[in-house]
């Protein structure tokens, strides 16, 4: 029988960030490892440059901030610059192919089908951040006293775009182009696809309806209606 294959770390080769994994999953919390998958931890950034004007949930080595600084601590990996993911981030690594979990356990086992943490708070309120739920891939934002489960994530942060003047914007970190104009008037699926592979823009021909992490790439979590870079 082979071995069975085990990494402390995946790399994302489109976007350049490296996620931590997690182990042990067996329905046992042991917060002194905090790469243990069966820890929850409630919402807490002690920052107000970046909370938004709610710190969240404070605990006794059940925080998000505690896990941060556990995981750093240790030097995980043999780095200290790990973060909590943006919601952008962490929709990435959604795989809406499957479910239960809603992400590639190869790459990422061990994960839980239930809600995981981002850094993200929303914008109408201090006291809701935003999460992925990886039963269905859903995304979501909830009170910051809950407690759910997190993932751990080092790199630059995403969301550069260039405008290259020709009714297309290119994003520098996943290398998508994309019109910059809004199609006229609405769709039904079916007619949306024909509409994209019909589009001839910017010198190209190959365009397509995105799937949805790519979509999800778009969105904007500091602004609202509409909830993108205008």
């Amino acid at each position: 029988m082979a071995p069975t294959l085990t990494w402390v770390m995946v790399r994302d080769n489109v976007t350049g960030l490296i996620w931590e994994e997690k182990h042990n999953k067996d329905n046992v919390k042991n917060y002194a490892d905090p790469n243990d998958a069966d820890n929850t931890y409630t919402w807490y950034d002690s920052n107000p440059a970046t909370n938004r004007g709610g710190a969240g949930t404070p605990g006794d080595g059940t925080d998000t901030e505690d896990f941060i600084n556990d995981l750093n601590a240790q030097n995980f990996g043999g780095f200290s610059d790990w973060r909590l993911p943006t919601i952008k981030e962490l929709s990435y690594i959604v795989n809406s192919g499957t479910s239960n979990p809603s992400i590639n356990t190869f790459y990422f086992p061990n994960t839980q089908s239930s809600n995981y943490w981002s850094s993200t708070t929303d914008t109408f309120t201090g006291w809701w951040a935003w999460g992925v739920h990886f039963e269905s891939g859903g995304v979501n934002y909830y009170d910051k006293s809950h407690t759910y489960y997190v993932r751990a994530v080092r790199g630059g942060s995403l969301g550069h775009f260039v405008d290259n003047n020709d009714g297309t914007v290119t994003d520098t970190d996943t290398g998508l182009m994309w019109q910059k104009g809004t199609a006229p008037g609405t769709y039904v699926w079916q007619q949306a696809l024909s509409y994209c592979q019909k589009l001839t823009l910017a010198g190209h021909n190959d365009w397509r309806l995105p799937n949805r992490n790519e979509l999800q790439s778009l969105v904007d979590y500091s602004r609202f209606d509409p909830s993108i870079n205008t």
